[in-house]
């Protein structure tokens, strides 16, 4: 398995859209990329782009999927 380090750049206008559809903040889901139990797969269902799925532990201690 391989680690690298990432970074988060939040867009408000994003972020705020992101908190109200879904009730999740961008910082709370924020942890689940350092979460070192999480889970993640490709997102199979992509066919324009790769994407992943990650399953983790958030920062209220929610348990959270992250696209």
């Amino acid at each position: 398995m391989h680690y690298r380090r990432v970074s988060f750049e939040f867009v408000p206008k994003k972020a705020a859209a992101n908190l109200r559809k879904h009730g999740v903040s961008f910082a709370e889901a924020e942890p689940v990329m350092y979460d070192p139990r999480a889970l993640t797969r490709e997102d199979d269902d992509s066919a324009i782009e790769r994407r992943y799925l990650t399953v983790g532990t958030g920062a209220l201690s929610r348990v959270l999927t992250v696209c």
